[in-house]
């Protein structure tokens, strides 16, 4: 081009401009795919913590809650916890053995050498905690107990 003896400067320089253009397009939707993909890989490691924990989750059912297979003590963990928000809260061991609370969703979880030790602290039943106060996932099906049942 300018090797020709009818080149315009104007026409060059308008040239040297659209392609300074196209170059800043391509730098920012660089920028935006970077940007994506580190939102995507950061979602992708959320995934294969989340997965890697639902692995060693395992539900007890005298009792209701969740341990870790990992632990070498095991320490029950809120069901309600794990199913609606996906986190591990560690139920609190009450006096009496075998009886542990959820200090979030005030409930108590007993295993059958808990129920035959002690009394219920929780004054709600399952099924009330159900209607009024936790918004369950769909998955959500823990299991409550009322006073003086199993």
């Amino acid at each position: 081009m300018l090797g020709r003896q009818d080149v315009n400067p104007g026409d060059i320089q308008a040239r040297l401009v659209e392609l300074q253009s196209l170059m800043l397009d391509a730098q920012r939707a660089l920028a935006d795919a970077e940007e994506r993909n580190r939102l995507l890989s950061v979602k992708l490691d959320e995934a294969n913590r989340i997965a890697t924990l639902r692995d060693d989750m395992e539900f007890i059912h005298d009792g209701g809650y969740y341990v870790r297979k990992s632990e070498e003590k095991r320490v029950p963990y809120c069901p309600l916890c794990w199913r609606v928000d996906v986190k591990t809260v560690p139920l609190e061991l009450q006096t009496v053995e075998g009886s542990y609370w959820c200090f979030l969703h005030k409930n108590e979880y007993k295993t059958k050498e808990g129920e035959r030790l002690g009394v219920c602290r929780s004054e709600k039943s399952g099924a009330d905690l159900l209607r009024s106060e936790i918004p369950l996932g769909e998955n959500a099906n823990a299991r409550f107990r009322q006073p003086g049942r199993l």
